[in-house]
């Protein structure tokens, strides 16, 4: 069950994000085109990586400490 418990705010975080950016591509493709969903998509990307390495290195290195 500490398995469970520790996993679980990640695992919403992950669905809650999930089913963000489907509402958002949604939205995007009844207003606009695919192409703006595809301009999305890539800018969503470089954040994404962009955001991995000051959220990433403080979690690896609080996990290696302990």
């Amino acid at each position: 069950m500490e398995i469970a418990k520790a996993g679980s705010p990640s695992a919403a975080n992950n669905l809650f994000q999930t089913l963000r950016v489907t509402v958002i591509n949604a939205l995007l493709l009844a207003y606009c085109s695919s192409g703006t969903v595809a301009a999305f998509t890539g800018v969503n990307c470089i954040c994404a990586f962009g955001e991995s390495v000051p959220g990433g290195v403080p979690q690896a290195a609080s996990k290696s400490r302990a």
